[in-house]
């Protein structure tokens, strides 16, 4: 299994791209008024969701290169840091795959989080783990991993139901993966 760095208690991924200063200041980061948040657990549909968002602020007009993504439009902050946010245009997208309990909150900036079912969540990053490069990552190991939080981000449930809690946010919309491939449009327009 890979190794991870443990971060306020949270495990996060152990690489040379995952600096533990990104990881603080990520957790510390205050977001402007404005700011669009991408939260989710890994393998949850981040990507899918980040392209819709593009679509939507610029009616149409960004597609960018998945790389383009991760360090300039919608920076992933574990791994780009926060200091790229002050050369980002407003609104500013950015995402990250934290709790809700570990992050800052703005009440003036919107976060959209996007949620998959756990088998799905599980078997997308069990072969995410494999692309990486990760041969000694066996199915039934990630498996007690993902069961028991023993994972990068921790425990899936417990991520979730950090979000649901505020449901009712005003600023909080939550996305699922299954609606969102089952009613595009709908979905969408919230």
């Amino acid at each position: 299994m890979p190794e991870n760095q443990i971060i306020r208690g949270l495990p996060f991924p152990k690489a040379p791209w995952f600096s533990a200063k990104n990881i603080e200041d990520t957790l510390d980061y205050v977001p402007h008024d404005g700011d669009i948040i991408i939260a989710s657990y890994p393998k949850t549909g981040t990507t899918w969701l980040q392209y819709i968002v593009f679509q939507i602020t610029s009616k149409g007009e960004l597609f960018p290169s998945f790389n383009d993504c991760l360090y300039k439009y919608a920076p992933y902050l574990e791994m780009a840091g926060t200091a790229v946010l002050e050369k980002l245009e407003k609104p500013r997208v950015y995402k990250h795959h934290c709790p809700y309990n570990m992050v800052q909150k703005n009440e003036k900036a919107k976060c959209i989080y996007i949620y998959r079912k756990p088998e799905d969540t599980f078997i997308s990053y069990y072969h995410f783990m494999l692309n990486l490069g990760e041969e000694n990552v066996e199915l039934d190991e990630f498996f007690e991993d993902f069961m028991s939080g023993n994972i990068a981000y921790g425990h899936y449930f417990d991520h979730v139901l950090s979000f649901l809690a505020h449901k009712e946010d005003e600023n909080l919309l939550l996305v699922s993966y299954e609606k969102l491939m089952r009613n595009k449009r709908d979905e969408i327009l919230q």
